[in-house]
Protein backbone atom coordinates (compact mmCIF):
# COMPACT_ATOMS: atom_id res chain seq x y z
CA UNK A 1 0.00 0.00 0.00
CA UNK A 2 3.02 2.30 0.90
CA UNK A 3 3.93 1.60 -3.11
CA UNK A 4 -0.01 3.40 -3.76
CA UNK A 5 0.66 6.28 -2.10
CA UNK A 6 3.44 7.17 -3.68
CA UNK A 7 1.53 7.65 -6.46
CA UNK A 8 -1.90 9.49 -5.12
CA UNK A 9 -0.33 13.03 -5.62
CA UNK A 10 -0.02 12.61 -9.47
CA UNK A 11 -2.70 10.38 -10.35
CA UNK A 12 -6.05 11.27 -10.70
CA UNK A 13 -9.16 9.75 -8.65
CA UNK A 14 -10.00 6.68 -11.52
CA UNK A 15 -6.34 5.51 -11.33
CA UNK A 16 -6.22 5.96 -7.43
CA UNK A 17 -9.46 3.75 -7.14
CA UNK A 18 -8.02 1.68 -9.13
CA UNK A 19 -4.76 0.97 -7.58
CA UNK A 20 -6.69 0.79 -4.12
CA UNK A 21 -8.59 -2.21 -5.84
CA UNK A 22 -5.61 -3.84 -7.11
CA UNK A 23 -3.74 -3.85 -3.43
CA UNK A 24 -6.76 -5.10 -1.98
CA UNK A 25 -7.75 -8.07 -4.19
CA UNK A 26 -3.90 -9.27 -3.67
CA UNK A 27 -4.62 -10.33 -0.23
CA UNK A 28 -8.26 -12.19 -0.95
CA UNK A 29 -10.92 -12.76 -3.91
CA UNK A 30 -13.20 -10.92 -2.09
CA UNK A 31 -15.34 -8.41 -3.92
CA UNK A 32 -15.45 -6.11 -0.83
CA UNK A 33 -12.80 -3.87 -1.50
CA UNK A 34 -14.84 -1.43 -3.10
CA UNK A 35 -16.61 -0.96 0.15
CA UNK A 36 -13.58 -0.88 1.55
CA UNK A 37 -12.51 2.10 -0.98
CA UNK A 38 -15.95 3.65 0.13
CA UNK A 39 -15.26 3.33 3.94
CA UNK A 40 -12.15 5.20 3.51
CA UNK A 41 -13.84 8.28 1.99
CA UNK A 42 -16.52 8.12 4.33
CA UNK A 43 -19.45 6.96 2.17
CA UNK A 44 -20.90 3.76 2.94
CA UNK A 45 -21.95 1.17 0.41
CA UNK A 46 -24.35 -1.45 0.27
CA UNK A 47 -21.46 -4.22 0.34
CA UNK A 48 -20.55 -2.87 4.21
CA UNK A 49 -22.02 -5.29 5.42
CA UNK A 50 -20.69 -8.56 3.92
CA UNK A 51 -17.23 -6.52 4.07
CA UNK A 52 -17.93 -6.51 7.72
CA UNK A 53 -18.19 -10.07 7.56
CA UNK A 54 -14.78 -11.06 6.55
CA UNK A 55 -11.75 -11.08 8.91
CA UNK A 56 -9.94 -11.24 5.89
CA UNK A 57 -10.61 -8.03 4.37
CA UNK A 58 -11.49 -5.67 6.87
CA UNK A 59 -10.37 -5.00 10.48
CA UNK A 60 -13.45 -3.47 11.53
CA UNK A 61 -12.95 0.12 10.83
CA UNK A 62 -13.13 -0.03 6.80
CA UNK A 63 -8.96 -0.74 6.83
CA UNK A 64 -7.69 -3.07 4.52
CA UNK A 65 -5.27 -5.69 5.56
CA UNK A 66 -1.52 -3.98 5.18
CA UNK A 67 -2.93 -0.37 5.76
CA UNK A 68 -3.41 1.88 8.77
CA UNK A 69 -6.31 3.81 9.18
CA UNK A 70 -3.68 7.30 8.60
CA UNK A 71 -2.69 6.09 5.28
CA UNK A 72 -6.39 4.67 3.89
CA UNK A 73 -7.78 8.21 5.23
CA UNK A 74 -5.12 9.80 2.68
CA UNK A 75 -6.68 8.29 -0.09
CA UNK A 76 -9.59 9.21 0.76
CA UNK A 77 -8.41 12.68 1.70
CA UNK A 78 -7.14 13.50 -1.78
CA UNK A 79 -10.01 12.08 -3.87
CA UNK A 80 -12.49 14.33 -2.04
CA UNK A 81 -10.04 17.40 -2.68
CA UNK A 82 -9.41 16.72 -6.23
CA UNK A 83 -13.23 16.05 -6.93
CA UNK A 84 -14.66 19.06 -5.28
CA UNK A 85 -12.43 21.89 -6.88
CA UNK A 86 -13.83 23.95 -9.42
CA UNK A 87 -13.06 27.06 -11.86
CA UNK A 88 -14.05 30.50 -11.19
CA UNK A 89 -13.19 33.63 -13.47
CA UNK A 90 -11.43 35.88 -10.44
CA UNK A 91 -11.26 39.67 -10.38
CA UNK A 92 -7.47 40.24 -9.18
CA UNK A 93 -6.48 43.27 -6.82
CA UNK A 94 -5.37 45.54 -10.01
CA UNK A 95 -8.85 44.23 -11.93
CA UNK A 96 -7.66 41.95 -13.80
CA UNK A 97 -9.72 38.67 -15.23
CA UNK A 98 -8.32 35.10 -14.33
CA UNK A 99 -9.40 31.33 -14.47
CA UNK A 100 -8.34 29.91 -11.08
CA UNK A 101 -9.54 26.54 -9.58
CA UNK A 102 -11.24 26.94 -5.98
CA UNK A 103 -12.79 24.75 -3.43
CA UNK A 104 -16.46 23.90 -4.31
CA UNK A 105 -16.81 24.82 -1.28
CA UNK A 106 -15.64 28.70 -1.99
CA UNK A 107 -17.15 29.33 -5.01
CA UNK A 108 -20.53 31.30 -3.11
CA UNK A 109 -17.67 33.40 -1.74
CA UNK A 110 -16.08 34.30 -4.80
CA UNK A 111 -19.65 34.74 -6.49
CA UNK A 112 -20.31 37.09 -3.72
CA UNK A 113 -17.48 39.27 -4.63
CA UNK A 114 -18.08 40.13 -7.92
CA UNK A 115 -16.38 36.52 -10.01
CA UNK A 116 -18.37 34.81 -12.34
CA UNK A 117 -18.76 31.21 -13.06
CA UNK A 118 -16.36 30.42 -16.74
CA UNK A 119 -19.50 30.64 -19.50
CA UNK A 120 -21.48 33.13 -18.25
CA UNK A 121 -21.63 36.89 -18.15
CA UNK A 122 -20.01 37.13 -21.75
CA UNK A 123 -17.04 35.07 -20.80
CA UNK A 124 -16.18 31.69 -22.18
CA UNK A 125 -14.84 29.17 -20.64
CA UNK A 126 -11.67 30.12 -20.15
CA UNK A 127 -12.61 33.56 -18.53
CA UNK A 128 -11.92 35.44 -21.95
CA UNK A 129 -14.61 37.63 -23.21
CA UNK A 130 -16.97 36.26 -25.99
CA UNK A 131 -16.64 39.81 -28.14
CA UNK A 132 -13.72 40.30 -29.51
CA UNK A 133 -11.88 43.13 -27.56
CA UNK A 134 -9.74 44.64 -30.22
CA UNK A 135 -12.68 45.20 -33.43
CA UNK A 136 -10.60 46.89 -35.74
CA UNK A 137 -7.24 44.98 -35.29
CA UNK A 138 -6.79 41.17 -35.71
CA UNK A 139 -6.02 39.16 -32.72
CA UNK A 140 -7.38 35.96 -33.13
CA UNK A 141 -6.16 34.92 -29.44
CA UNK A 142 -7.95 37.74 -27.79
CA UNK A 143 -4.77 38.27 -25.52
CA UNK A 144 -5.52 40.48 -22.50
CA UNK A 145 -2.25 41.04 -20.24
CA UNK A 146 -3.96 43.45 -17.91
CA UNK A 147 -7.92 42.45 -17.63
CA UNK A 148 -9.30 45.33 -18.83
CA UNK A 149 -11.68 44.12 -21.52
CA UNK A 150 -9.41 45.75 -24.25
CA UNK A 151 -7.05 43.19 -26.22
CA UNK A 152 -3.07 43.50 -26.11
CA UNK A 153 -3.13 44.32 -29.75
CA UNK A 154 -4.92 47.69 -29.37
CA UNK A 155 -5.01 48.26 -25.74
CA UNK A 156 -2.72 51.59 -24.98
CA UNK A 157 -1.40 50.71 -21.57
CA UNK A 158 -0.96 47.11 -22.43
CA UNK A 159 0.17 46.22 -18.43
CA UNK A 160 -1.63 48.57 -17.09
CA UNK A 161 -5.49 48.19 -15.97
CA UNK A 162 -7.19 50.84 -18.19
CA UNK A 163 -10.75 49.79 -19.53
CA UNK A 164 -11.69 53.81 -20.46
CA UNK A 165 -8.68 54.12 -22.61
CA UNK A 166 -8.28 58.03 -21.49
CA UNK A 167 -5.54 59.69 -23.48
CA UNK A 168 -4.90 63.58 -23.40
CA UNK A 169 -5.81 65.01 -26.58
CA UNK A 170 -2.97 66.95 -26.93
CA UNK A 171 -0.69 63.24 -26.41
CA UNK A 172 -1.74 61.36 -29.37
CA UNK A 173 1.34 61.37 -30.92
CA UNK A 174 3.12 58.64 -27.98
CA UNK A 175 -0.63 57.12 -27.96
CA UNK A 176 -0.10 56.16 -24.51
CA UNK A 177 -3.09 55.99 -22.50
CA UNK A 178 -2.81 58.13 -19.41
CA UNK A 179 -2.81 55.04 -16.54
CA UNK A 180 0.67 54.46 -18.12
CA UNK A 181 1.84 57.87 -19.08
CA UNK A 182 3.90 59.94 -16.51
CA UNK A 183 3.50 63.04 -18.78
CA UNK A 184 -0.09 63.07 -20.16
CA UNK A 185 -0.05 66.11 -22.19
CA UNK A 186 3.70 65.85 -23.21
CA UNK A 187 4.56 68.98 -22.20
CA UNK A 188 8.07 67.95 -20.18
CA UNK A 189 6.76 68.43 -17.19
CA UNK A 190 5.22 65.06 -15.03
CA UNK A 191 1.79 64.84 -14.37
CA UNK A 192 2.79 64.79 -10.36
CA UNK A 193 4.34 68.28 -11.17
CA UNK A 194 2.27 70.14 -13.75
CA UNK A 195 -0.26 71.74 -12.29
CA UNK A 196 -3.06 70.61 -15.61
CA UNK A 197 -1.60 67.68 -16.80
CA UNK A 198 -3.34 67.32 -20.15
CA UNK A 199 -2.57 70.92 -21.42
CA UNK A 200 0.52 71.47 -23.13
CA UNK A 201 0.26 75.17 -22.87
CA UNK A 202 -0.43 74.98 -18.93
CA UNK A 203 2.23 73.81 -16.25
CA UNK A 204 3.96 75.95 -13.69
CA UNK A 205 5.33 79.50 -13.33
CA UNK A 206 8.87 78.71 -11.89
CA UNK A 207 10.09 82.02 -12.21
CA UNK A 208 7.32 84.28 -11.00
CA UNK A 209 6.99 86.63 -14.09
CA UNK A 210 3.25 85.42 -13.90
CA UNK A 211 3.81 83.85 -17.81
CA UNK A 212 2.85 80.33 -17.60
CA UNK A 213 6.67 78.42 -18.29
CA UNK A 214 4.57 75.97 -20.87
CA UNK A 215 3.33 79.06 -22.55
CA UNK A 216 5.20 77.87 -25.83
CA UNK A 217 3.81 74.51 -25.74
CA UNK A 218 6.54 73.06 -23.76
CA UNK A 219 8.81 73.87 -20.51
CA UNK A 220 11.06 76.46 -20.85
CA UNK A 221 11.04 79.51 -18.41
CA UNK A 222 13.04 81.78 -20.26
CA UNK A 223 10.93 81.54 -23.63
CA UNK A 224 7.32 81.34 -21.79
CA UNK A 225 5.98 85.01 -23.53
CA UNK A 226 6.86 87.83 -25.39
CA UNK A 227 10.33 89.72 -24.11
CA UNK A 228 10.95 92.98 -25.46
CA UNK A 229 14.75 93.23 -23.49
CA UNK A 230 15.29 89.24 -23.95
CA UNK A 231 15.93 89.34 -19.66
CA UNK A 232 14.35 85.93 -19.50
CA UNK A 233 11.16 87.62 -17.48
CA UNK A 234 8.20 87.72 -19.68
CA UNK A 235 6.57 91.27 -20.66
CA UNK A 236 2.95 90.72 -18.85
CA UNK A 237 5.35 90.00 -15.21
CA UNK A 238 7.72 93.12 -16.04
CA UNK A 239 6.92 96.43 -15.49
CA UNK A 240 9.64 97.76 -17.65
CA UNK A 241 9.32 95.91 -20.97
CA UNK A 242 12.48 97.11 -22.55
CA UNK A 243 14.57 97.92 -19.77
CA UNK A 244 15.11 101.50 -20.30
CA UNK A 245 14.58 102.69 -17.23
CA UNK A 246 10.69 103.91 -17.85
CA UNK A 247 7.82 102.12 -16.62
CA UNK A 248 5.61 100.90 -19.13
CA UNK A 249 2.72 103.04 -18.09
CA UNK A 250 5.05 105.94 -18.88
CA UNK A 251 6.85 105.07 -22.09
CA UNK A 252 5.45 105.79 -25.10
CA UNK A 253 7.37 102.87 -26.47
CA UNK A 254 7.19 100.38 -24.23
CA UNK A 255 9.44 97.69 -26.03
CA UNK A 256 12.12 100.08 -27.83
CA UNK A 257 14.48 100.94 -25.48
CA UNK A 258 15.45 103.59 -27.53
CA UNK A 259 12.14 105.46 -27.45
CA UNK A 260 10.27 106.59 -23.95
CA UNK A 261 9.79 110.34 -24.22
CA UNK A 262 10.85 114.11 -24.26
CA UNK A 263 10.23 115.80 -21.15
CA UNK A 264 13.04 118.92 -21.28
CA UNK A 265 11.56 121.86 -19.79
CA UNK A 266 7.97 120.37 -19.60
CA UNK A 267 7.79 120.76 -23.49
CA UNK A 268 10.27 118.57 -24.92
CA UNK A 269 13.63 119.27 -26.66
CA UNK A 270 12.68 117.60 -30.36
CA UNK A 271 15.14 114.34 -29.07
CA UNK A 272 13.94 111.13 -27.25
CA UNK A 273 15.01 111.27 -23.64
CA UNK A 274 15.96 107.11 -24.64
CA UNK A 275 18.17 108.04 -26.86
CA UNK A 276 20.91 106.31 -26.02
CA UNK A 277 18.87 103.35 -24.90
CA UNK A 278 18.30 104.53 -20.93
CA UNK A 279 16.41 107.35 -19.64
CA UNK A 280 18.40 110.35 -19.78
CA UNK A 281 17.68 114.13 -20.88
CA UNK A 282 21.44 115.08 -20.43
CA UNK A 283 22.32 112.58 -23.42
CA UNK A 284 19.21 112.18 -25.70
CA UNK A 285 21.34 113.60 -28.30
CA UNK A 286 24.15 115.78 -29.93
CA UNK A 287 24.30 118.47 -27.57
CA UNK A 288 27.61 121.13 -28.40
CA UNK A 289 27.15 123.86 -25.45
CA UNK A 290 26.54 121.38 -22.41
CA UNK A 291 23.22 122.44 -21.84
CA UNK A 292 21.12 119.47 -21.46
CA UNK A 293 18.57 120.88 -25.02
CA UNK A 294 19.94 118.72 -27.89
CA UNK A 295 21.11 120.52 -30.75
CA UNK A 296 18.05 119.65 -33.05
CA UNK A 297 15.94 122.58 -31.05
CA UNK A 298 18.63 124.16 -28.91
CA UNK A 299 19.14 127.89 -30.88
Amino acid sequence: MSRVLRLVATVSVPAIVALCLLSSCRGSESPTAPARISAASGAPSSSDASTASDPAATSGSGVAPGETEETAGQVGSVAEAVVSKQAVCHVDGAGRLRRIEVAASAVPAHLGHGDTLPGTGGLDSECRPLVDNCPEVDNPGQEDSDGDGVGDACDNCVSVHNPDQAICPADLADSLGDACDADDDGDGVLDVDDSDACDPEVCSDSDGDTCDDCSNGSFDPADDGEDCDSDGICDAGEPDDDGDGVSDADDQFPCDANQCRDTENGVGDGCDDCSSGTDDIFDDGDDADGDGICDVTDT
